[in-house]
């Protein structure tokens, strides 16, 4: 039995022999191990985690009360504030009297925003009127409050003992990206405390949670007083975890059900529970004890390990050594090198003859690759040689400008003239990058040629400082917007005349540049859809605009392009977002 092991040892692979012997040494070795030190260790290891389990629930615990506690204050602070009780009690929703009071709100609710760095949003509702008085971190449509303040109250839970104080764990105001707590409170009469002014309502981030040392098989969650979920740092508990929760909840902490310890700490003063899930084997895990004697244990095995297997590695990598010289004298560019396959045993000479394949291949390869580099280059050459042909437009135009002015005919003079100049500027001599006073020109070569040809109904403007006229962008990048105010925008409107306005200013981290007119303009709808899907192809959005956009996202990166929106002239502002800084080299690539 023992010499056909060992014959059926020695008649397998190299890599199949350490497997074998790698896994017979290290699970005896292991096995071993557990048998010495396990046992004798797991009365006392589950003892010390089970102390720390429920020492560590009981400060999270206590930091959720406190962090309640300074809600429940702000929110009683806030409700008692003369302002907020004067605008709760307004019946009217016009007039000097109502919005004074709206104004002392909100300028009540701005200060307590800025001096609380956790909270998103605080909201105050008439419960007369429905009028609401709004601050946060975001606009009110972003939050979308209107549509989601109703539903998110009515589906919140009563959170303290005693009292009308309400909580909402949920990702509603973010679309389902964020999860925050929302309190609520009614907000009664400081007159006549049966009377009901009002709601308050203040979001805020749940900084404890996001701050939870996780475990990979672990679950932190919070429940109500009957095991309800509120939250969880998983996808949360299971069915028959909620089962085993509504059972725990009534025994003493921590217990042990299917497989996990349950540690369960209610929050004092408030209708949750805090509950900590973790699976039996892995309160194992914080030990340090055991970590340093497991540890000490796998480098003696290690150890011993590389000592018995030394002699067999040494014999069967000399082969493999020889493959890995040679491949590291062909990282020195010696393409040349040829493995000698004939003692090196039947393993080994498949690998030999394969690298010898693959470097004949290679080589073949490379000459390829010369040849087509060479093409490539005399295409290159080609696309230089027919920049020259442009030249010929511009003669010919420079000889009818000069033509037209010697008859004297000097609309068509300038006409001309105007053509040939913006012709100029679009080829650039094959630049992608211009500067910014060439776009403008540019720009004013082209509206002379509309106004030509429609009657001046265009006026431009620039509000370009002398210190951006070097800023380099993108060629075409103001013509294919100023074209569009132009045709979908002035000509279209009542009357048939407007005017462009183009202006730069520096915001954070860049350039800022504008297209306004004051053309027909868009619904909000459709200025918002145009926003959305400006990356997107498109026949209804757009080619040129498409092309822009994409232009500047490939140059100067992510977050930067195109944005909409209407303005106060009754048109359209397109705002050019852009980085100061650039590659002058960079690859620019047109649709």
């Amino acid at each position: 039995m023992q010499h056909r092991c060992r014959k059926r040892f020695a008649g397998k692979n190299l890599n199949e022999q350490l497997r074998v012997f790698f896994t017979v040494t290290i699970l005896a070795m292991m096995v071993l191990m557990l048998v010495l030190f396990t046992g004798s260790a797991v009365c006392s290891l589950y003892q010390k985690s089970e102390e720390q389990g429920c020492a560590q629930l009981g400060f999270m615990a206590a930091s959720y009360l406190d962090w309640m506690e300074s809600a429940y204050t702000m929110m009683l602070s806030l409700e008692m504030d003369e302002s907020v009780q004067s605008f709760c009690a307004q019946e009217q929703t016009k007039g000097k009297a109502y919005q004074s009071q709206y104004k002392r709100a909100k300028e009540f609710l701005d200060d307590y925003l800025y001096v609380n760095g956790n909270v998103n949003f605080i909201a105050v509702i008439n419960g007369e009127t429905g009028k609401s008085v709004f601050t946060g971190k975001q606009s009110i449509t972003f939050y979308q409050f209107g549509q989601i303040y109703e539903k998110n109250y009515a589906d919140s839970k009563q959170a303290r003992e005693r009292g009308t104080f309400f909580m909402n764990y949920s990702r509603d105001y973010y679309r389902g990206e964020k999860q925050t707590i929302t309190f609520y409170r009614p907000i009664y009469s400081a007159k006549d405390l049966n009377r009901c002014l009002g709601v308050a309502c203040i979001n805020m981030d749940d900084s404890l949670a996001e701050g939870l040392n996780h475990q990979p098989n672990a679950e932190i969650c919070m429940t109500d007083l009957w095991g309800k979920l509120i939250f969880s740092d998983k996808s949360g508990v299971s069915e028959k975890g909620r089962q085993v929760l509504n059972v725990g909840l009534a025994k003493n902490s921590p217990f042990f059900k299917d497989g996990k310890v349950w540690f369960c700490q209610r929050i004092p003063h408030w209708n949750f529970y805090l509950v900590w899930m973790v699976p039996f084997w892995n309160l194992f895990e914080s030990s340090v004890q055991m970590a340093v004697l497991v540890a000490v244990m796998a480098a003696a095995i290690l150890a011993a390990g590389l000592k018995i297997i030394r002699v067999m590695i040494e014999r069967s990598y000399q082969p493999l050594r020889i493959v890995i010289d040679a491949m590291d004298m062909v990282s020195d560019h010696k393409l040349d090198v040829r493995i000698d396959t004939e003692h090196m045993g039947k393993d080994f000479e498949k690998l030999g003859n394969g690298y010898n394949q693959m470097m004949d291949d290679m080589e073949k390869l490379m000459d390829e690759v010369r040849e087509e580099q060479k093409c490539l280059d005399q295409i290159r050459l080609n696309m230089l040689q027919s920049q020259i042909q442009p030249h010929f437009l511009y003669n010919t135009l420079d000889c009818i400008h000069w033509q037209a002015r010697a008859d004297g005919s000097r609309e068509t003079s300038e006409l001309v003239m105007a053509l040939a100049r913006y012709y100029r500027i679009c080829l650039s001599r094959g630049k992608e990058l211009i500067p910014l006073r060439q776009e403008l020109e540019l720009i004013r070569c082209y509206l002379l040629i509309q106004n030509k040809r429609y009657g001046n109904i265009i006026q431009y403007e620039s509000d370009v400082d002398a210190s951006f006229l070097e800023l380099m962008i993108p060629k075409l990048t103001l013509q294919p917007l100023v074209e569009n105010s132009v045709y979908h925008g002035i000509r279209i409107k009542d009357g048939g005349s407007g005017s462009v306005c183009i202006s730069a200013q520096r915001i954070t981290g860049g350039i800022r540049l504008e297209v306004a007119d004051s053309g027909r303009g868009m619904e909000p709808w459709q200025v918002a859809e145009m926003n959305a899907s400006i990356s997107d192809y498109s026949r209804e959005f757009g080619y040129g605009v498409r092309n822009v956009n994409k232009r500047l996202e490939l140059t100067f990166g992510a977050g930067f392009g195109l944005h909409y929106r209407n303005n106060d002239r009754g048109g359209i502002t397109v705002e050019i977002r852009m980085r100061e800084e650039y590659e002058e080299e960079t690859d620019l690539i047109f649709f």
